[in-house]
């Protein structure tokens, strides 16, 4: 058969008619508001914010069927895990970690199954698509069907200039009819352009817009202070998606936990912000400890530890304050000024941007 009598295919048409009165069909989640059976879903952020390690964490609890955080997982899932970044080494440790973190051992992980490329060895556009036609046809023999690859990443499977969309939309052409045939959801591990803010927006995926363009869904992850990690769903195509999430890792080379700290609400966040901004010109100070602005924001205002927290990591990460981890404390900072306490803000209806830099 020529390969033009394969592409070309009839037209079908529908009136609105059609199109109105159809069933609307089921939304399918593997893990709720993450992870849409079938989907092609990329997670991305930069060095160290906890992408493998996160997705690692997902795909453990839902082989087991338990939900991540609070979004649910209906049955054990079955789990294919790509590795093409960190080496049979890296992911044996990161293994060992999380598992202990959970309380449990490799024998309560049945259905999660590994895949180690080494020095680049597979194609993402060449080698994958056939290279998983292979293996999912003999998951299927077995009688264990997999539901979610998850490729691990897609950087260092790709040969090719990521800013050339061409390339990158037939990652999504090439992988389209592996999912479609197997109905399995995948998700590919990506990471953010330099210098950038990742939950700013979706075009700070790193490469070609394409990227996001092409994908059901879009996750990223950022590092918003020492131990706590912010997910964001920057696009769902045929969901609502999920507020932004922050989850806290503790832990050593041993172990790690990883607990739920619950959503981000940027209205909350914000407000926070101005609530301590007229607290601290109110009662100067070069620094207070955290606990301290956490107590009088609660007792004042009602606002919860957990908005106050993120308030103020977000206000030194654009240098307003100065977060003293070892000491617990945030100092008062004024750029331009060798000033320690704030100056007063005016309480009227003018605004004087100069008395306060932010």
């Amino acid at each position: 058969m020529e390969r033009s009598e394969v592409l070309i295919k009839d037209p079908i048409s529908y009136n609105i008619q059609d199109i109105l009165t159809r069933p609307m069909p089921k939304m399918e989640w593997l893990i709720e508001n993450i992870i849409r059976k079938s989907a092609h879903t990329y997670l991305y952020g930069h060095p160290g914010s906890f992408k493998t390690s996160f997705a690692l964490y997902c795909a453990l609890n839902a082989s087991l069927g338990k939900d991540v955080f609070h979004f649910k997982v209906e049955k054990p899932l079955n789990i294919l895990w790509i590795d093409e970044e960190m080496g049979a080494e890296g992911v044996q440790y990161l293994l060992h970690k999380i598992s202990k973190g959970m309380g449990l051992n490799a024998e309560s992980f049945k259905n999660v199954h590994f895949i180690v490329w080494t020095d680049n060895g597979l194609d993402i556009i060449e080698t994958l698509p056939a290279t998983l036609f292979v293996h999912l046809s003999e998951f299927e023999r077995q009688k264990k069907p997999i539901d979610l690859i998850v490729f691990d990443s897609i950087a260092k499977g790709f040969a090719y200039d990521e800013k050339d969309k061409s390339f990158v939309r037939r990652i999504h052409s090439g992988l389209k009819p592996v999912r479609t045939k197997h109905k399995v959801a995948m998700l590919f591990i990506h990471h953010s352009r330099k210098g950038t803010y990742s939950s700013k927006g979706m075009n700070e995926i790193s490469g070609s817009h394409e990227f996001a363009a092409q994908c059901d869904d879009l996750l990223c992850l950022d590092n918003v202070s020492t131990n706590r990690y912010r997910l964001v769903n920057q696009k769902a195509r045929y969901h609502q998606g999920f507020e932004p999430i922050n989850f806290d890792v503790t832990g050593d080379d041993v172990q790690m936990n990883i607990t739920y700290s619950g959503l981000v609400t940027d209205n909350v966040i914000e407000k926070a912000k101005v609530k301590i901004i007229k607290w601290w010109t109110d009662n100067p100070s070069e620094s207070y400890k955290t606990s301290e602005i956490k107590k009088k924001m609660y007792k004042e205002y009602k606002l919860s530890e957990y908005a106050v927290y993120n308030a103020l990591v977000d206000m030194a990460s654009v240098g307003m304050l100065k977060q003293d981890k070892d000491n617990g404390i945030f100092k008062w900072l004024s750029k331009g000024s060798t000033r320690t306490e704030p100056t007063p803000i005016n309480s009227g209806e003018e605004n004087h941007p100069e008395e306060v830099v932010f």
